[in-house]
């Protein structure tokens, strides 16, 4: 298996997770009675639908840019960032936490927005899951922009141990 099949079978599995994502939410919509969701809950839990819905479409149907970022073709390599599978499965994982998180980011601002006011000390759940979120954005665009550099970390000498 090629590093561009591993790329593309890697950008499917994470959109079909994805849209597995997007339909436990639209059943959560689903349960919620005969009386249904008010709008503000709608907002809450439409908006992340949505973009997990996007996400599956782009990594399931349209990957085929993204493929050729992730593991380019041997001639357009450069010498600075050779296409190796180590590198394709860290820049998968990038993709993977940012698809998990950019949808969890927005519930969790438009749930602030929806309560109408600033978290008392009850809702410091709601705090620690924006900070959750923006910390896995920020190691996802790492992992996506700066592969290399986790590698490099990984594949540093180790230290010999004092007797």
């Amino acid at each position: 298996m090629t590093n561009r099949q591993l790329a593309q079978v890697g950008l499917g599995l994470i959109g079909v997770w994805a849209l597995v994502d997007a339909l436990k939410i639209f059943s959560t919509i689903a349960l919620m009675g005969a009386a249904g969701p008010r709008i503000t809950e709608m907002f809450v839990l439409a908006i992340p639908m949505a973009l997990l819905l996007a996400f599956s479409y782009v990594l399931v149907f349209r990957s085929g840019q993204l493929v050729s970022a992730i593991a380019p073709d041997a001639q357009d390599a450069t010498e600075h960032s050779p296409p190796d599978t180590p590198r394709v499965l860290v820049v998968l994982l990038g993709v993977w936490l940012l698809t998990q998180a950019l949808p969890l980011m927005s519930n969790v601002i438009l749930a602030f927005l929806a309560a109408g006011e600033y978290p008392s000390t009850g809702q410091t759940v709601m705090l620690r899951g924006s900070l959750g979120s923006v910390l896995q954005i920020a190691i996802g665009l790492f992992l996506i922009m700066k592969p290399e550099r986790l590698l490099e970390y990984v594949r540093r000498p180790q230290p010999e141990h004092a007797v």
